[in-house]
């Protein structure tokens, strides 16, 4: 109702007549109709369908509109089995709604002496009818038909959030309108003047379904508790508020008619004393002296004001102008925030098949039958944790006890390029929009101008995670392979070979204009010689040479406009596997090495940490690191110094027969091979005992296909011979304790899971990030690179191969 009568109401029993609900149907949820089909269905006034959804695009009928009066005028329980006059009413199953809404004038029959039950009320028809029942009649008002009742359907705000349209009425128009009228006052026409005149004492549809009116009640959050209220009194504490409450019986707060505090909701700027709402209308805060603080719905003495900066709010008070002299503040502070990993959802899992209590290092509240209690609200893109998803964002915020009261999820994601930072204030701009940047979960310094990113938003928009997806975009580094001269009097442009990041070789042409940038000097990349040849000049001419590591942007039409020589050093170094360092420098976690090859520079690839050698003998490497985390995050080498080896090491996820090119059958094997799909056939001499789908094979390829000495590593470098159960992970430090004992993993490992079919019977591995490491899962490790190093006269072994299963599925996967 205007200035927002808003019913939320719980399991509530009026008069002993209707039972209450809790929750609208999900057809109107987050729509402007639900809260008012939420309080009308509460109320008994109008109803669902059997398959539990509301339907509000559906058309009411003029029986159906009947009933929804009869209900709403507090009728609903006294009506008994009259029959209407009306001809086409006998045996209608709203005979007696219509019976008793004709007696009480708030409906007509057609001159034919029919009601036409079936066919669908307009908006003027359903306005009249309305109109009506508060006790209006065509004497009382100016006009005629149907403009004197819809203009004063008007006026009595009956038609707010309502967008008539030409045709019947729908239900979630209708129920918006049978909600404004609740609150509206009741009377009759007198006789002698015809004249409205309101009853006394006062009656109202609400009062009639067993409520009473509470004049500026003060809300705290004591109010707010199941002994006190049927409703969600949350956005309300710390205001003053007209409400209703039962008449008799329990006394519980029932409904909020009106707000009598000035109240304004958005984002506070506490050092200036500002807060912005959402239409960018800023109000000047006069002072923060002695205002009560409500954070999470309860009050909280001792909260620093500063804790609520930059985050939405709402403040009650006095408002002058765009001066609010303020009583109290109301907020939330989020006790953390996730991106959801397969932990999350195996501990999502648990929780809904009531076998633990704590998700996101929190407790979910359970009731007295031990069910999941109302308490905890799930909101934002989810309306339940059966709708989180993995890689969404999802904010906690938690009572004194550490119980959860709300989950805010995040769904929302973009993707485009940094082309634009700030530090002060920290935004980031994608495509040119600006972004505000929530670091709890990410270093978001970890990326560059020009960078192609795909990030994930926080609930209130800021970005909250985001990772690189277009590796040769502008602001990366390559590997130069070669340089090639142009010439001018033939307009060819000398051209620059690179090896991007995402392991494409490119030979990029140069514009004439370009600038090579090294340290704080700039200068041009290529001159033009006397005898007309391009080519790199100046410092260029000896930075920009094969193996070296550089940045570089390109213009659209593809042209390389600048290359830019990082903070880089040529030496010889070992690499520890063990520590991950080159020398005394680390590598970091998204590195990227570059490996070329002297012999053929065509055929220059990136390479991963596992075929570095790690014998401790030095090579030479060329390397750039950030400066701010002294990490190695480009390097290059040379072909020396990678491992040679022929095997490869992967799980079978499927075989069978197929024809070859000859029409003769042979077996076919697909495999997942450092996570990606392979197809190999096999030599006739292969046992075909050794494939199956739960195979961990060392595969050895004899022209192409796998050769007969192909066998299972099952228990090659294994931690022990059948799983063991992960007691503890620390996905930061790659240490993974099983049955209590602590081995160090690789940062480049294949983790693969297990996946089964509808009937749940085993069907393949598939690879998985390392956030399966959970406590409780049973997990086997395999060392099938043998990367060990002695140290102190201690051999360590670093796991590269993992694989995680559920207990009750070892059996099933040959675990």
């Amino acid at each position: 109702m205007r200035k927002g009568i808003s019913f939320i109401l719980v399991l509530l029993l009026v008069l002993g007549i209707f039972s209450f609900a809790y929750g609208a149907p999900k057809d109107v949820t987050d729509t402007k109709n639900e809260t008012a089909v939420e309080v009308l269905m509460a109320l008994g006034i109008i109803d669902g369908y059997p398959d539990g959804l509301f339907k509000p695009k559906n058309i009411v009928t003029r029986a159906e509109m009947a009933k929804i009066l009869i209900a709403a005028s507090g009728y609903g329980n006294v009506i008994n089995d009259a029959k209407s006059s009306f001809r086409d009413m006998s045996g209608h199953w709203a005979d007696r709604y219509v019976a008793y809404a004709a007696s009480l004038g708030i409906i007509n029959g057609y001159p034919d002496g029919t009601f036409k039950p079936n066919q669908t009320v307009s908006y003027a028809e359903a306005a009249t009818m309305m109109v009506r029942a508060l006790g209006y009649t065509d004497e009382a008002l100016v006009g005629t038909w149907p403009a004197n009742y819809v203009t004063k359907a008007m006026v009595l705000g009956l038609f707010d959030n309502v967008s008539t349209k030409v045709g019947g009425a729908n239900r979630g128009d209708i129920a918006q309108m049978v909600f404004e009228l609740l609150d509206k006052k009741m009377g009759r026409v007198s006789v002698r003047d015809n004249i409205f005149v309101e009853y006394s004492p006062e009656d109202k549809m609400i009062k009639r379904l067993g409520a009473e009116l509470v004049d500026d009640h003060p809300v705290e959050p004591d109010d707010n508790t199941s002994s006190k209220s049927y409703i969600d009194l949350t956005e309300y504490v710390g205001q003053i508020v007209d409400l209703y409450k039962e008449r008799t019986g329990n006394k519980k707060f029932i409904c909020v008619t009106k707000v009598e505090s000035d109240v304004i909701k958005g984002e506070i700027d506490v050092p200036n004393k500002m807060l912005i709402d959402k239409d960018n209308k800023e109000y000047k805060i006069k002072s923060f002296k002695d205002i009560k603080i409500y954070c999470n719905g309860v009050e909280r003495k001792g909260v620093d004001i500063s804790e609520f900066d930059d985050k939405e709010v709402t403040i009650a008070g006095t408002l002058s102008g765009v001066t609010m002299t303020p009583y109290s503040l109301s907020g939330w502070l989020r006790d953390g925030i996730y991106r959801v990993s397969q932990s999350d959802l195996y501990a999502i899992e648990d929780v809904l098949d009531d076998e633990d209590d704590e998700i996101f290092d929190a407790k979910v509240p359970r009731d007295y039958y031990d069910e999941i209690s109302d308490k905890m609200k799930v909101t934002g893109d989810a309306d339940e944790l059966e709708d989180i998803d993995k890689d969404d964002i999802v904010e906690v915020y938690t009572d004194d006890d550490n119980e959860i009261l709300k989950l805010v999820v995040s769904k929302k994601t973009i993707k485009g390029k940094v082309t634009k930072t700030t530090t002060s204030p920290k935004r980031i701009y994608i495509d040119g929009k600006a972004y505000k940047v929530d670091e709890a979960l990410k270093d978001f310094d970890d990326y560059d101008l020009g960078s192609v990113i795909e990030a994930s938003l926080s609930p209130d928009g800021k970005l909250a995670y985001f990772k690189e997806t277009d590796s040769a975009s502008a602001g990366n580094y390559a590997m130069v392979i070669d340089t090639s001269k142009g010439n001018d009097d033939y307009g060819i442009p000398a051209k620059v070979k690179l090896l991007t990041k995402n392991g494409e070789i490119i030979n990029f042409e140069i514009d004439e204009d370009a600038d090579f940038v090294s340290g704080s000097n700039t200068t041009a990349l290529v001159g033009i010689t006397s005898s007309g040849r391009i080519a790199l000049t100046g410092a260029a001419a000896s930075a920009v040479v094969p193996q070296a590591i550089v940045k570089y942007s390109v213009n659209s039409s593809k042209e390389v406009t600048k290359i830019i020589l990082g903070e880089y050093k040529s030496w010889n170094v070992a690499y520890n596997s063990r520590t991950n360092r080159l020398g005394n420098i680390e590598l970091a976690s998204n590195a990227v090495i570059f490996k070329f090859n002297t012999d053929d520079p065509d055929k220059s690839k990136i390479i991963s940490r596992n075929e570095l050698e790690d014998d401790g003998s030095k090579f030479p490497a060329v390397y750039v690191k950030k400066a701010d985390d002294n990490k190695i995050v480009a390097v290059s080498i040379q072909s020396g110094n990678v491992k040679a080896t022929d095997d490869l090491y992967g799980v079978v996820i499927s075989y069978g027969s197929v024809l070859d090119e000859d029409d003769i059958v042979v077996n076919e094997v697909n495999m997942l091979i450092n996570g990606k799909e392979k197809t190999y056939l096999t030599v006739d001499s292969l046992s075909p005992g050794i494939i199956k789908n739960d195979s961990f094979l060392r595969i050895k390829l004899t022209g192409g296909k796998l050769g007969d000495d192909t066998e299972v590593v099952r228990t090659l470098g294994g931690i022990i011979a059948d799983c063991g159960k992960i007691t503890d992970a620390d996905t930061d430090d790659y240490v993974l304790d099983i049955d209590g004992h602590a081995y160090e993993y690789s940062d480049e490992v294949t983790i693969y899971v297990a996946s089964f079919n509808t009937s749940g019977d085993f069907d393949r591995w598939k690879e998985a990030s390392q956030t399966v490491l959970r406590t409780g899962a049973y997990a086997a490790a395999y060392d099938v690179y043998d990367q060990d190093e002695d140290e102190l006269d201690t051999t360590y072994s670093i796991y590269d191969t993992i694989f995680v299963v559920k207990k009750s599925d070892l059996s099933k996967v040959g675990l």
